[in-house]
């Protein structure tokens, strides 16, 4: 079916499903609107159609580049400014490239006119609920844990009892590490009762041990499906057999090893 715009037909305004954002297609390529439904998208779209109209239905000057947000366009300049500070470092270019560069500072926000990128936003809780009963024991709860305490998921991967205070009515887990602990900052996060629940029976782990590891429920679903194996064990696959050995002297591929002891 053609892409072409009938002369008596708007562009439609329509939903991005995978982004939830609304979009449109002039001239071929697609723009971006924000969050469908909103009226700041639908403002977006009628400003866009009116510009592209008024060009004799041709994207106007300055719309034809890759309609990035703000914060793209920001990301890739300052990574342009990075390669050529390596540049100098490597004596590939003098100096005076690098420092002309870091004058350019990235686009403020609300003044620049470019697009803002759309939030993002937390799973809807139908979606957990709905995801939960179809996860191994111990990554479900990972899951509840993380969802009742705000905690980011290398925080739950890293968890150990001696981490976890449980002298108050409201316990304090202090992550061994975190990912803004180079700014000097202290990473605490509190744990209500419910949380308590989820947590409490990987609380009995040795003290330095970390609380939840996934290869034992996938351990756990390997033995009941062999439990439950119809085929006789003279016939087909048995525990073991169709492993692979790692291939020596080869860095291609990872084995086991090459992972945590409680992720393997």
């Amino acid at each position: 079916m053609s892409s072409q715009v009938s002369p008596s037909r708007l562009p439609s305004y329509r939903h991005h499903k995978p982004s939830g954002q609304a979009v449109v297609t002039l001239s071929g390529r697609d723009f971006y609107l924000g969050r469908y439904g909103t009226q700041a998208s639908r403002a977006e779209y009628n400003q866009l159609v009116g510009k592209w109209l008024a060009g004799g239905r041709c994207l106007p000057p300055g719309q034809s580049d890759a309609g990035w947000c703000r914060g793209v366009v920001n990301q890739r300049t300052s990574r342009i400014k990075r390669i050529f500070k390596w540049a100098v470092a490597e004596e590939l270019v003098p100096p005076s490239v690098h420092h002309g560069l870091s004058a350019v500072d990235g686009l403020p926000k609300g003044r620049s006119g470019v697009r803002e990128s759309v939030p993002v936003q937390p799973v809807a809780d139908a979606v957990v609920d709905a995801t939960l009963p179809h996860l191994p024991e111990i990554v479900a709860d990972m899951v509840r844990l993380q969802r009742l305490t705000g905690c980011w998921p290398g925080e739950v991967c890293i968890l150990r009892p001696m981490d976890v205070d449980t002298s108050a009515e409201v316990w304090i887990y202090r992550p061994e590490s975190h990912k803004t602990e180079h700014h000097g900052r202290e990473r605490v996060i509190c744990i209500g009762p419910k949380g308590q629940d989820v947590l409490r029976p990987y609380l009995l782990r040795p003290a330095e041990c970390h609380c939840f590891v996934p290869a034992e429920s996938e351990r756990r679903r390997l033995a009941l499906r062999h439990e439950l194996r119809k085929t006789p064990l003279s016939c087909g696959n048995r525990p073991g057999t169709n492993r692979k050995p790692a291939v020596r002297g080869s860095d291609q591929r990872p084995t086991r090893s090459h992972f945590p002891s409680h992720l393997q």
